[in-house]
């Protein structure tokens, strides 16, 4: 592959990973209505993103996802806040759009294994322990902990990574 043709594949994996982020919800405010406003956010989104996957060429410990996570969340909210609805980039939209955009990444061999998987209505459906979670109103770390600990308990069970457990999950 040369750098033409990595280079459009990533820009379409961001655009899709962003779109599945942002799901089928309007996640903009009232004010937000201006098409103007949604394509600086959805830049600064795609914009962040990139800078965050830099450092997942090799691997990246938990603690450190957890933060990107959480920054990302902070950094699109502080950029955005009068653009989206209750004023607030959530976790849940956080987690979806960068462990989303890492997996496309690591099934196409760009990246090492991610840290963990993306979170959402169908995965979190084959964690029973986790039902009281939507994915979309996800705003503390401690329910995507809650998660990601769920689902490497199944994940366990088949001596697979998160990643892994949650490829196979997605592909059944």
């Amino acid at each position: 592959m040369n750098a033409e043709q990595e280079h459009f594949l990533r820009e379409e994996l961001l655009t899709l990973s962003i779109n599945g982020a942002l799901g089928r919800v309007d996640i903009y405010s009232e004010s937000a209505q201006k098409e103007e406003d949604r394509i600086d956010f959805r830049r600064d989104l795609r914009s962040e993103l990139k800078k965050m996957v830099a450092e997942y060429t090799t691997e990246v410990p938990e603690q450190i996802h957890l933060s990107n996570i959480q920054s990302l969340a902070n950094r699109i909210t502080s950029k955005h806040r009068g653009s989206l609805k209750n004023g607030r980039f959530k976790i849940g939209r956080a987690q979806k759009a960068l462990n989303l955009y890492l997996k496309y990444l690591w099934c196409l061999g760009f990246i090492t294994l991610p840290p963990h998987c993306p979170f959402d209505s169908k995965i979190i459906n084959k964690l029973p322990e986790c039902s009281d979670l939507k994915w979309t109103s996800i705003d503390a770390i401690d329910a995507y902990v809650r998660l990601v600990e769920a689902a490497r308990k199944r994940a366990a069970l088949k001596s697979l990574s998160l990643s892994e457990w949650e490829l196979q999950a997605w592909n059944d």
